[in-house]
Order: structure tokens, then C-alpha cells, then sequence
């Protein structure tokens, strides 16, 4: 439910934003289940402006299926929060989260939309026991996420 919770105020706070600067939004949602119960599932909103990147909205998470079982990792970023920074070249943004540990992933554009890949992320974004997937796809006009663990 917290998950739930996380990506609808991601896209509700997104949403204004987009509609105010003429703003793309693509989102995206994975889901995998476990035969014993439990899931992980991963949730992607990127804001697109002149078709480029300016932000991203990201959840994951897992679940044991088992009570209180259950890790995310989450974080949000966009080109003008301060808090981070964006670097550009040829359909490929780097981007760093600054804190007191590294976190840089890449955003690479791609024919059908954009492919998110995490190079160096901290843990501080996530749970005990939680960790980034390798990389997310995500495809203009697809509701769900490709995901490589």
C-alpha cells in the first residue's frame, strides 16, 4: 500500500509541472510474483521536456510475502532541484544525486523511449535488504517497465 502511495503523489506532484512548461510525463509499473507469496515490483515516472529528461520519480521495492517482509528503494531528482546534477551528450544524461555517499545512474534514449541504468547507487535510497536493479526500460506508449536484475 505504501508503495501505492508513493507512485500516485510522485505522478500527482509530476503532473503539474508538466502541464505548467508543456511537460511530457511517461510512466511506467513491473510487478513480478513469487510462488512463496511474495513480489518485487519497481515504478518509474520520467518528465520529459523538448525530449529531454528533467526528471525522474523512482520506486522499488520487495516483498518476502512473509509480514514485515518487505524493502523499497525510492528517490526523486530533476535537473533543477539542487540536489543534483544533470550532465548531457547525445541522447545520454548522467546523472548524480549529491549526498554523503555516490549515486550516479544514466538516462539513454533509445528509439521506442528510454533506458534508466544504475551504475553506482547508495542504499541510502533504500530499506535494509532492498538494492537497485541493474537497469529499467521504459517505452513510450507501454505501462509496463523492462527491468534486468
Amino acid at each position: 500500500m505504501r508503495i501505492v502511495f508513493i507512485v500516485l503523489a510522485s505522478i500527482v506532484l509530476a503532473l503539474p509541472v508538466a502541464v505548467a512548461y508543456g511537460a511530457e510525463t511517461l510512466v511506467c509499473d513491473y510487478k513480478e510474483k513469487f510462488k512463496d507469496g511474495g513480489w518485487r515490483d519497481v515504478g518509474l515516472t520520467l518528465t520529459l521536456q523538448s525530449d529531454a529528461v528533467i526528471g525522474i520519480s523512482y520506486h522499488n521495492g520487495i516483498a518476502s510475502g512473509k509480514e514485515g517482509g518487505g524493502y523499497v528503494c525510492t528517490f526523486d531528482a530533476s535537473d533543477s532541484d539542487g540536489n543534483s546534477t544533470w550532465t548531457r551528450q547525445n541522447g545520454l544524461t548522467l546523472v548524480e544525486l549529491k549526498s554523503d555517499k555516490n549515486s550516479t545512474f544514466e538516462i539513454r534514449k533509445s528509439k521506442t523511449g528510454f533506458t534508466i541504468r544504475f551504475l553506482e547507487m547508495s542504499l541510502e535510497y533504500c530499506g535494509f535488504g532492498a538494492e537497485f536493479p541493474e537497469s529499467v526500460g521504459l517505452d513510450r506508449g507501454k505501462k509496463s517497465c523492462r527491468v534486468k536484475y
